[in-house]
């Protein structure tokens, strides 16, 4: 049939970035970045059942981060989970969702990765993971919000 390749070959894409910022006791900003994510095994198979209108794992409902490295694309959870939070999400008009995620009193650490997940305990499925990292955080008094935009192209 002619003309069906041409649909075929059409890329489509995910990309993801991480936006940073940590604060201080009193509210003022210490550190903030942006940095790229890639997409895990486990998020190609969900999107792939959910075109098939078979989703299993489900939505995204939780941000984890770490302090290690390391992970490769198969990789179900991060190499060290020190905690997890719910995310806020948030979808946009150019076929990206925005999920945010605020971590308060930790103990001092740098964080190196991060991942978001379907389900709590946050250890399998993982969808998106990072592990390019390197926030110090100070103490319990410091918090850190994290914004987590992946666009599908």
């Amino acid at each position: 049939m002619e003309g069906v390749d041409i649909y075929m070959n059409d890329g489509l894409n995910i990309i993801g970035t991480i936006d940073y910022a940590l604060y201080d006791e009193h509210g003022e900003l210490k550190d903030s970045g942006k940095i790229s994510n890639r997409a895990q095994y486990a998020v190609k198979e969900e999107l792939i059942d959910v075109l098939g209108n078979a989703a299993i794992l489900g939505d995204i409902t939780h941000m984890s981060i770490g302090s290690s490295t390391g992970q490769a694309t198969t990789d179900t959870a991060l190499a060290s989970k020190s905690t997890h939070w719910t995310v806020s999400k948030s979808e946009t008009s150019d076929f990206c969702l925005r999920c945010v995620s605020s971590f308060n009193n930790m103990a001092a650490t740098t964080i190196t990765e991060a991942g978001l997940f379907p389900q709590v305990p946050c250890t399998s499925n993982m969808y998106f993971y990072n592990d390019g990292l390197s926030i110090s955080i100070g103490g319990t008094s410091d918090s850190l919000v994290i914004t987590w935009t992946v666009c599908v192209l």
